[in-house]
Parts: C-alpha cells; structure tokens; sequence
C-alpha cells in the first residue's frame, strides 16, 4: 500500500513518525475466538405444552408441570390428547412430570393441536393447552408458483371489493330504473 499521501498531509502539520499499514498489523495478529457458554436448564417449572409438527406423518410435543401442580396430581392418570379440526383423535399417558414425545399422526392441511390434562374419576380435567399448527402437506406442488406481496395484495383486495361496490351500485340503479318505469314492482324486487 503506498502511504506517500498520508505522510505529505502529515507533515503540513509537523507531525512526522513511521506508519504501519493497518492490513501488516492484522497479518500478524492471531485471531481472537471468544467462547461464551450459556447453561439451559433442563425445565422450565412451567405448565405448558408445546406442539411442533416435523414432517406431514411426525409430530413432536414437549410439556412440563409446574412442581406445586404436579404434588397435587402425580397420583392421577397424566396424559396429552391430540385434537384435529375440533375433535379428539389421540390420547396419550405420560409417566413423567416433563418430557418429550415423538408421534405419528397423519392430516395434512388440518388444524392440530395438544391438551395436557390429567384424569380423574373417569374425567379429563385440562391443565395446558399448546399452540395450534396447520399440518404440512405430503404431496409435491407440481402447479406454477405465484409471490405475491403483500402491498400487491392489499392492491387486489382493494380492486375486489371496489368492484363488489360497484355491482352493488349498477344492481340498485338497475332497480331504481324498474320502479321508476313500473311503479308496483319494488314488491317483487325486494324478494
């Protein structure tokens, strides 16, 4: 790198002294890796349960039961029950106060999601609810793919629902116009 600039500007200041580029000094510099640990805990003392769908077939749930509730209820039946589209399609005890769960369960394009409960006296009594997730498809998409974004579809639903206006406005004038010319068919018209 030729420093000649920088050591004319310099000296209008009358400051003179060697220059080292830069690029030199990081050549010889060993990188510096910083390591920073973070420690997780294993739980949380949280009751919830969390549902993640992993392929359109596998799903994977994760729950855990806060201490004070667990003391209360480890002596009943625990178990997390699948819902599909409002209904119940899958029950599943558990043995342990927090833990994991892989799973098979097939419906794609449905609404899915997990209930932590326990059951007492031949009644299911609900402790946590997960989020709900639209199961994935199993079937490769062999039509053309459309981006829209989102300005572009704030656009058409604008252009939609003037023309909904619109045909609502020629339909009243079409009606006006019959009144105007038969004066008793506003009966039959609003039928």
């Amino acid at each position: 790198m030729d420093d000649r600039l920088i050591k004319e500007s310099i000296k209008e200041f009358g400051i003179s002294y060697d220059i080292k580029t830069i690029l030199e000094d990081i050549q010889h510099e060993e990188p510096v890796f910083l390591q920073e640990e973070y420690w997780v805990p294993e739980r949380y003392n949280e009751t919830k349960i969390v549902f993640l769908p992993i392929d359109p077939h596998w799903q994977y749930v994760y729950w855990d039961i806060k201490d004070s509730l667990y003391e209360k209820i480890k002596s009943y039946t625990l178990q997390f029950r699948v819902v599909c589209c409002g209904e119940e399609k899958l029950s599943i005890n558990i043995l342990q106060q927090y833990g994991n769960y892989y799973f098979n369960f097939h419906a794609p394009f449905k609404d899915v999601y997990c209930i932590l409960g326990y059951t007492k006296d031949d009644e299911f009594i609900e402790i946590a609810r997960s989020n709900i997730f639209k199961l994935p498809s199993d079937e490769i998409f062999e039509g053309e793919e459309i981006f829209v974004t989102r300005e572009k579809l704030k656009e058409k639903e604008m252009k939609e629902e003037l023309k909904r206006k619109l045909y609502s406005a020629k339909v009243s004038l079409e009606k006006t116009k019959i009144i105007k010319e038969f004066p008793g068919s506003s009966d039959m018209l609003n039928r």
